[in-house]
């Protein structure tokens, strides 16, 4: 009994072709970790700056349908943010937060926006920095629009 007879138009894919593919996705995986790790600093410090400009957002609706004054602010060593004295968010580790306020504002209070009934704030600029990326909450004076600079 012998084997039939096979043609040259059977599909089929070599050892060679295996291993060579084998070898493209060993390497691809290895290159994953090194992009990963390049990237987390950059999602962790948007990730913060947009939930800082949420927070932002919140307080700035509470003071307009509340009609008082509430306040964001940033502590001196830029480890917490502290809402409005009810609650305190952490700054994610290796993030690096400081604040700049408007120079006609200074007396309020450092590191301190307030945000006032009429939709205004006192304004400000908190960075958020993190290797080489760096994002930005901005909070304008006259009318209170937060935006997140990136």
């Amino acid at each position: 009994m012998s084997l039939p007879a096979t043609s040259e138009s059977e599909a089929g894919y070599t050892l060679l072709e295996v291993l060579v593919v084998i070898a493209i996705i060993g390497i691809v995986m290895a290159a994953l970790p090194s992009a990963y790790a390049r990237l987390v600093p950059q999602f962790q410090v948007h990730a913060f700056a947009d939930e800082l400009a949420l927070t932002a957002r919140k307080l700035r609706e509470e003071a307009r349908l509340m009609q008082h004054i509430t306040a964001i602010r940033v502590d001196s060593e830029g480890k917490a943010v502290d809402i409005d004295g009810l609650e305190t968010i952490g700054v994610p580790t290796g993030i690096k937060i400081t604040f700049t306020q408007p120079i006609s504002w200074k007396s309020i209070g450092d590191n301190t926006v307030e945000f006032y009934p009429t939709g205004g704030s006192s304004g400000g600029v908190m960075e958020l920095a993190r290797g080489g990326t760096v994002a930005k909450v901005s909070i304008d004076w006259l009318s209170g629009a937060v935006e997140v600079i990136r």
